[in-house]
């Protein structure tokens, strides 16, 4: 399997189990994702704005703009919004 294969079913599977989680959320009445193994955190517990949308089914613009204007959920760093799962929820929920 090559390295691009691979990453394709990551990525694969890391969508499947945020809908997993999604609709369990639902059932439990309690919706949003948490964070899993599988995301991958920087030194702050932040995650890429990719990660985050995929996350919590929206748009990256959306998350970057979230960033901007609440700058709690997260900052850019070296070009890239750095978002926090935690504070995302809790804005989104709000």
């Amino acid at each position: 399997m090559s390295e691009i294969d691979r990453a394709t079913l990551l990525a694969g599977l890391a969508a499947i189990a945020a809908e997993v989680e999604r609709l369990a959320g639902l059932i439990a009445d309690e919706p949003g994702p948490v964070a899993t193994s599988a995301d991958t955190f920087d030194a702050e517990g932040l995650v890429d704005s990719a990660i985050a949308a995929q996350r919590f089914g929206i748009s990256k613009q959306v998350v970057r703009r979230l960033c901007r204007e609440f700058p709690d959920i997260g900052h850019k760093v070296v070009g890239r919004h750095r978002v926090s799962l935690s504070a995302l929820r809790r804005h989104l929920r709000a």
